[in-house]
């Protein structure tokens, strides 16, 4: 504490010891001092900027949205990075009010099925309420196809309509429109994987009711029965089919650095095929199929009848007419019938043939010739200055090539038997090594670094030239400061003048004048200041007038 005081003693003696104007100036310089100082900490010192909303992702049509928003609110400053805004740390607050206030914040998943539930009144009418629904949907499905990596734009559109009659039937239909960063096609799995997500969120959906269109190759692909997408789906499962075969040699291959792999798929374009193959190769006969019937069928027949005509008149004409029956004849036909069907001795053979597969894959390699120099250095224990054996870097060559043919032939589909290594080509090529990158030199390093921090290094040094500015004002008021008017306590002291040797000389009035001895005022700085204090100063100072006084006061004594 005694410490503390007397250092505050001391600078309000300075500041006492001070004229008017450097006590301006130094309050100046001081608050200057502190008010860079406490913007300073407010900066943090960790960089002038920050990320929007911890370096969030926005799609374009967000970020169209945010700058928008950013004018009407005349925020400036801020820097789009990719699909990412920077903007002021000491802003952030109002760049988020002015999204906020503009409706421009990101969409979160299923908040435009909530907000549509939430406006919806009690008196609409139910075909308003589908309506409404189904454009909420339509918005939600397009957030997640762009929360999706690679995906810039995205647009959904469903419609689902009721046939009537006897049995009524559903008919759906969507369409997905998807624009790709980079302006790059999309790929048939992010395809394929687009339209089961659209045809999963509305149940009146197939997969084959989806189409999906590529805004950047302008084509259209649609989901069939077996999951392939696309207008060509004998193109699309080539392509398939090739990302396999490449995925397992790069595998294979791993080992050498800089390989390049090229792959070709010939598909069995037959869908389907059955044979069936009968060899009668085997002697004596078969009995296929053998069959008998027998049959018995029973025939009546009736004798001749009577005479012909009407009865004549006779003494009995009242009595009855007789009829007379004639004699009936059976007869019994017996049937037998056999069949038997003899084919002679053989094979029968039915195969199904399934199509759509590899019927030919051959594969191109290219293997930089780096790659075997290295090995024979390696092999041999030969420095990278010495120079090549150009026949064993050679042999070294033709061996691994035939090591990797054998290697690669057991991946791919044989083809023909009688040569398995025919599909495989491999070739070496000379590498050229790649330019060397310069390295940033220290002005752009530099240059860099005071782009991101110039406004820090701007107030260190502001901070450091009050600094100095304030000690050479101090500094100066204490040494050139004017004298206060004598007090009661002032005392004049003459200094008396060096006596010359010589012969005495006549000397005129004004020189006497000019030779009087100067007078030193001394005065008590302050009233706390002892006599004593003051004259050891006062010696210390001037030890010659010190003396010359002591004289003076001794000789005026005596």
């Amino acid at each position: 504490m005694d410490f503390l005081n007397k250092a505050l003693a001391q600078v309000a003696d300075l500041f006492r010891s001070m004229t008017p104007g450097a006590r301006i100036t130094a309050g100046l310089l001081l608050g200057v001092l502190i008010v860079s100082l406490v913007w300073l900490v407010g900066q943090e010192a960790g960089g002038p900027d920050d990320y929007l909303l911890g370096g969030q992702h926005f799609s374009a049509g967000e970020v169209n949205a945010m700058e928008q928003a950013f004018g009407k609110a005349g925020l400036d400053g801020y820097t789009i990075e990719g699909n990412r805004i920077r903007v002021p740390r000491g802003q952030r607050a109002a760049f988020m009010g002015a999204i906020a206030d503009a409706g421009a914040l990101p969409a979160d998943f299923g908040a435009a099925l909530r907000k549509t539930l939430t406006e919806a009144g009690p008196f609409i009418t139910a075909r308003e309420r589908e309506e409404r629904l189904k454009v909420a949907l339509q918005e939600e499905l397009a957030l997640w196809i762009r929360s999706m990596p690679g995906i810039d734009k995205a647009a959904v559109a469903y419609d689902v309509k009721r046939k009537g009659g006897l049995h009524e039937t559903v008919v759906g239909t969507a369409s997905v429109s998807v624009k790709g960063t980079g302006n790059l096609p999309l790929d048939e799995s992010r395809i394929r994987g687009i339209g089961h997500m659209v045809a999963s969120a509305i149940s009146q959906l197939r997969p084959e009711d989806v189409t999906v269109t590529d805004l950047v190759s302008g084509h259209s692909h649609r989901l069939s029965g077996d999951g392939v997408s696309g207008d060509n789906s004998l193109l699309e499962l080539r392509k398939k089919y090739e990302k396999d075969f490449l995925a397992q040699i790069e595998k294979a291959l791993g080992y050498v650095p800089g390989v390049q792999i090229a792959i070709n798929v010939e598909l069995d374009t037959e869908a389907r095929r059955q044979e069936r193959m009968i060899k009668y190769d085997k002697p004596g006969s078969v009995t296929i199929s053998s069959e008998e019937t027998t049959q018995d069928e029973t025939r009546e027949t009736t004798g001749p009848g009577g005479v012909p005509g009407t009865r004549t008149n006779t003494s009995g004409a009242n009595t009855g007419a007789v009829v007379e029956s004639s004699p009936k004849n059976t007869a019994t036909v017996q049937k037998s019938t056999a069949n038997q069907t003899i084919a002679p001795g053989g094979t029968q053979t039915t195969s199904e043939h399934f199509g759509l597969v590899p019927k030919r894959v051959t594969a191109s390699i290219s293997v930089p010739k780096s790659y075997f120099v290295r090995l024979w250095r390696k092999q041999n224990n030969v420095p990278d200055d010495q120079k090549i054996d150009d026949n064993q870097v050679a042999a070294i060559e033709a061996a691994r090539i035939q090591e990797m043919k054998t290697l690669i032939a057991g991946l791919l589909p044989v083809s023909d038997p009688t040569e398995p290594l025919r599909p495989v080509t491999i070739v070496a090529f000379d590498d050229f090594p790649p330019p060397d990158v310069a390295e940033p030199s220290l002005a752009t390093g530099v240059l860099a670094w005071l782009g991101n921090y110039w406004s820090t290094l701007g107030l260190v040094l502001l901070g450091a030239f009050a600094l100095v500015m304030l000690r050479s004002t101090i500094k100066g008021g204490a040494a050139a400061g004017t004298p206060e008017p004598a007090t009661p306590f002032a005392t004049t002291i003459p200094f008396p003048a060096a006596k010359e040797s010589g012969p005495a000389k006549e000397e005129t009035a004004a020189e006497m004048e000019a030779k009087k001895p100067a007078a030193r005022i001394l005065k008590r700085r302050e009233p706390g200041v002892s006599l004593k204090d003051e004259l050891t100063d006062l010696i210390r100072e001037d030890p010659d007038g010190a003396a010359a006084i002591l004289r003076s006061w001794i000789g005026s004594a005596g």
